[in-house]
């Protein structure tokens, strides 16, 4: 008959015990830091999309919290005429029968996958 024995068990538990404690500050932490980065690669697609006219959607890329914790990241508010800059977004993204699409959105996300999975791990190692 096999058997199994244990060594270390009580190191474990008490180490998942003290993560526990911590994981809720520390995952907001991860989540902005990996918006952070998020937020920064949607700049720079828009720049290297050439979409800059005033800058004002490129300037409102935010992390937007939601009250599940999670984190949106896109263009936030409107420009100096009123347009959504959101809307402008989607636009140059997907395009219209007048502008060519430029997928800039899924090049972003793309690139920043890996950053921002980087960032949100170094702030859990240092936690932990």
């Amino acid at each position: 008959m096999a058997r199994m024995n244990w060594s270390g068990l009580d190191g474990v538990m008490r180490k998942l015990t003290q993560m526990e404690k911590t994981a809720g500050p520390l995952t907001e932490k991860m989540l902005d830091a990996g918006a952070e980065v998020i937020a920064q690669s949607w700049k720079d697609a828009i720049s290297s999309a050439g979409l800059i006219d005033s800058g004002a959607m490129q300037k409102s890329v935010k992390a937007k919290k939601k009250s599940d914790g999670s984190r949106e990241i896109y263009p936030q508010g409107t420009d100096s005429r009123g347009v959504r800059n959101a809307e402008k977004a989607f636009i140059q993204h997907y395009g219209s029968s007048r502008i060519k699409a430029t997928g800039f959105v899924d090049r972003a996300e793309a690139e920043a996958e890996g950053p921002a999975v980087e960032a949100m791990q170094r702030i859990w190692d240092e936690a932990t």
